[in-house]
């Protein structure tokens, strides 16, 4: 809940990819600031009321001051409501960084906020993904960026969250020049369930389209004619005003204050070049060392790429790098040998961490090797299972468990590396893993 007034001037500036992730979408929306401080914001119904998670992408050319709690920052997406109420909210706070609150009827305002600062000058601007969660019956909080969890907390209560409409661009109940932030917005997400680590992880990169389990609004910005008129007041036949709900919910958004003309206050071009195309990344044994090999597509400023080694998915240590081509349009081959590869029945795990000459940095998938043979793409481990089972992915991908009869028993999105599902709940006998290209038979026991 909003106690104070903060001045300060927010802009979220332009369009590229965010440190470890993509933003896929072509459009996105820009809500400007003008000469009077006060800006453009859109109202969305707030489909909020118990566990949540919120997730979205935003870039940021502004550092702004240090604030205590989320309410005295700026809005990005929030459900601020004045005096002591069960609310919420997202905000840019402490040099650009992210904060993520909770209020509680009854009890205190609880903020937790990003290690990384979402800030990029005006030549080359990042989108970050943001990630905030909550559950309900343990009141744990967790705001994660770029799929990667960077701060977690208690809420002081565990109240339904109340606010009726939830504001994208500024504080929610307050309506001064001081909290409206402007801002670049894209993808954003609302869903009724706590996202764990592995499907934020997994999906934040991607666009989901269309209704899915547990997902109660989902907004992909690509309306309008990106830069240009999207007003009657400018001559265009029709105004652009409503943001569309793709989650089937029929959640629609009003824009408001928004020129819908130009690069700012309109719809805009969310136009990405990826700094690297991944075209292929194996590992074969030859003799006692393990040879290396991958290829990109494409490369635009690409510093190095640092290989790095694993026996367990969870944590990886450098091996070395290689040099990059630093711009290319053609095909381009590399290598890198690792000489002391663990031997025995232990798997060696190889990714590749392609570096920008920004600090922009992106993953290849994950290859293994055992004895003289290729680690599997998919592995399941222990088979027979009793209680719980271990997957192993070289990378993301969703996966089912069906049972004997043909019904699907679980089905998730788990990222690359190992993943655990409990079993508890299902019965004695033989069941099927399922992913998007592979299929493992699994005993229950």
């Amino acid at each position: 809940m909003r106690k104070v007034l903060l001045s300060y001037l927010l802009f979220f500036g332009g369009i590229v990819q965010g440190q470890s992730g993509q933003n896929l979408n072509t459009r996105a929306l820009n809500f400007g600031v003008d000469g009077d401080r006060r800006g453009a914001y859109v109202s969305i119904p707030s489909p909020i009321s118990g566990s949540f998670t919120i997730e979205f992408w935003v870039t940021s050319d502004i550092s702004a001051s240090g604030y205590a709690q989320w309410w005295a920052g700026f809005g990005i997406v929030d459900a601020d409501l004045w005096g002591v109420k069960s609310d919420f909210g997202i905000s840019l706070s402490d040099g650009s960084k992210i904060a993520f609150g909770l209020g509680e009827l009854g009890g205190s305002d609880v903020t937790i906020k990003s290690t990384t600062s979402i800030y990029s000058n005006s030549t080359s601007r990042i989108w970050y993904h943001v990630a905030a969660t909550w559950d309900k019956p343990t009141k744990a909080m967790k705001l994660y960026i770029n799929g990667t969890q960077e701060a977690t907390g208690t809420s002081s209560g565990s109240s339904n969250r109340t606010p009726a409409t939830i504001s994208l661009g500024k504080m929610g109940s307050d309506y001064s020049a001081n909290s409206w932030s402007g801002g670049t917005l894209d993808e954003l997400r609302i869903w009724n369930v706590v996202r764990t680590s592995n499907e934020i992880l997994a999906n934040y990169n991607k666009q989901i389209v269309g209704a899915k389990p547990g997902l109660i609004a989902s907004y992909h910005f690509d309306q309008g004619v990106a830069n240009a008129c999207n007003s009657i007041d400018c001559g265009a036949a029709s105004t652009i005003n409503t943001l569309i709900d793709d989650s089937g919910n029929n959640r629609t958004g009003t824009l408001y204050l928004f020129s819908l003309n130009g690069s700012s206050n309109n719809w805009v071009t969310a136009s990405v070049t990826l700094p690297v195309t991944w075209q292929s990344f194996t590992a074969e044994k030859q003799g006692d060392v393990s040879v290396l090999k991958w290829s990109t597509a494409s490369e635009q400023n690409t510093k190095d790429f640092e290989v790095q080694h694993s026996t367990n998915t969870l944590s990886w240590t450098p091996l070395g790098t290689v040099a990059a081509a630093g711009n290319s349009t053609t095909t381009q081959q590399y290598s890198f040998t690792h000489a002391t590869p663990f031997k025995g029945n232990m798997y060696n795990y190889y990714r590749i961490m392609q570096r920008d000459l920004d600090g922009k940095f992106s993953y290849s998938k994950i290859a293994s090797l055992i004895y003289d043979e290729p680690g599997p793409d998919v592995y399941v481990y222990p088979n027979p299972a009793i209680g719980i089972v271990t997957i192993y992915l070289a990378e993301s991908q969703d996966v089912r468990l069906i049972d004997i009869a043909g019904a699907t028993v679980w089905k998730g999105t788990l990222a690359a590396g190992r993943s655990q599902i409990p079993l508890t709940h299902l019965s004695k006998g033989i069941y099927w893993v399922v992913t998007e290209n592979a299929k493992k038979q699994l005993l229950i026991q």
